[in-house]
């Protein structure tokens, strides 16, 4: 392979990495992760590496499981094998619930504490239960594609849905409420 030849190939791999967003591509590089195109690499990985460079058979063996992984993920709609298990389910339904639930213990944590009155709990609660609905609304478009096509129906799932959410809202944040009074006696 000739000069000319050899930098031609070294430009197109460059491309070919800026493209899949391998920014730090070099292959003159005297660090060894710098000179492999493994795709975009999280900061703090990169930092580690900085002191504690991977090895060529490391870098390699990276390169390998994400050049199979993209296949896997071109590719799996031709096999039509790409259905959500029970657990992606479940855990993308826990993780879109996190941050109202979060948000919903915040207020009667406090207000158990500083010994506020019960309403504001009661308060709380219903607030919560709007900014879930107002986070979930994708859901409610899903429910209201599955329920009977009159509008008493949707409106009974949409309505049934807000109302179980409300009523668990208000008794995690009431037995919350409970026990942050119970940890200041004042």
């Amino acid at each position: 392979m000739d000069k000319d030849e050899y930098e031609r190939q070294q430009e197109e791999t460059a491309r070919h990495a800026e493209s899949e967003g391998a920014w730090y591509y070099d292959p003159e590089s005297l660090v060894i992760w710098k000179q492999y195109i493994i795709g975009p690499v999280s900061l703090w990985r990169r930092a580690l590496w900085w002191f504690f460079p991977p090895s060529h058979a490391k870098m390699h063996r990276i390169m390998q499981r994400r050049s199979d992984r993209m296949w896997k993920d071109a590719t799996d709609h031709l096999t039509g094998s790409k259905s959500p298990t029970a657990r992606n389910v479940v855990r993308v339904i826990f993780l879109s619930m996190a941050v109202p639930v979060i948000l919903s213990a915040v207020g009667p944590l406090y207000y158990g504490y500083t010994h506020g009155p019960y309403w504001r709990i009661i308060v709380w609660a219903l607030a919560c239960t709007v900014g879930f609905s107002w986070l979930e609304r994708l859901s409610f478009k899903s429910a209201l594609s599955t329920a009977p096509p009159s509008i008493l129906g949707r409106s009974l799932a949409v309505v049934t849905i807000v109302a179980v959410v409300a009523i668990v809202f208000v008794a995690g944040d009431t037995a919350l409420y409970l026990l942050a009074r119970s940890l200041n006696p004042n």
